[in-house]
């Protein structure tokens, strides 16, 4: 004799229940590794534009610096023409020569102060996207997780919902056992 057509539909249901459970864990695996794959790749992309930034911040410094510095020769040349011309002396040529070179000393601190500080700022916004990626990611392993767990409790909850289907069946069954004994 084969198996029982209920006993047959019994190990069905659970079959397919594990089937279900294992298919929405594979899925919710998937989720997640998407999830993490992109939360990287995003990482790696603010990174890359913010170190691109703070090159940028370098490089208009440098170009800044060197125009002051243009302009600061041009201006030593220009006063010690007008200087010439006029006459003037010895310690009143040296005096303007180093009043024009504490302007441009001070002029060349504040474009690099301004640059460090921007940089700064930026590698700040980088370390900030270091820290993002984390959250995304932790979402995804707690869906994933959730996920998992449901399922794993989907599964459980159709075996017991088979077994008691089925203790009710064998239940009946007794019942109309006992009916025809008597």
């Amino acid at each position: 004799m084969g198996v029982p057509i209920g006993t047959a539909l019994i190990i069905g249901q659970l079959a397919l229940g594990a089937v279900s459970t294992f298919a929405q864990i594979g899925q919710a695996r998937a989720a997640a590794a998407e999830s993490s794959q992109i939360a990287a790749e995003n990482f790696t992309a603010a990174n890359k534009e913010l170190t691109r930034q703070q090159e940028r911040v370098q490089e208009v410094a440098s170009e800044r610096r060197a125009e002051r510095i243009a302009r600061a020769d041009r201006e030593l040349g220009t006063l010690r023409v007008v200087l010439g011309e006029l006459g003037a002396g010895r310690a009143n040529t040296i005096s303007l020569v180093s009043e024009l070179g504490f302007v441009e000393g001070i002029d060349l601190a504040r474009i690099g102060r301004n640059a460090d500080d921007e940089v700064e700022s930026i590698q700040s916004r980088k370390e900030a996207a270091h820290r993002e990626p984390t959250d995304p990611i932790s979402a995804a392993r707690r869906s994933f997780s959730n996920a998992r767990t449901g399922a794993i409790l989907g599964l459980v909850g159709t075996g017991l919902k088979v077994g008691a289907w089925e203790y009710r069946r064998r239940e009946e069954l007794d019942v109309l056992r006992n009916k025809r004994k008597d």
